[in-house]
């Protein structure tokens, strides 16, 4: 699931979160990171940009990519210290 968070009004924030939250709560996730995207509309369909217009979505580039090198350093830093000190079968995939 993408989604562009890209608007001011937290309370739109929240409420795409949370439908990110219930959609991927069955694969019961180690960590979260929620970063904005882009939406190219000369790359689209036209049923795609009938429906970005339709739910009035913001268009353009609102990627952070220092936010996403933070994140993934994060999440390397995570499995290391899930790992550390195993070896083996014993091993957190």
């Amino acid at each position: 699931m993408g989604m562009a968070f890209a608007v001011d009004d937290e309370e739109q924030r929240a409420a795409g979160r949370k439908a990110l939250d219930d959609s991927i709560a069955p694969l019961k996730p180690a960590l979260l990171g929620y970063f904005a995207g882009r939406i190219d509309p000369g790359k689209l369909s036209l049923l795609e940009r009938a429906a970005i217009k339709m739910v009035k979505s913001p268009v353009g580039d609102f990627r952070d990519w220092d936010a996403v090198r933070d994140w993934t350093k994060k999440v390397a830093e995570s499995m290391d210290q899930d790992t550390a000190g195993t070896s083996g079968e014993n091993r957190k995939p």
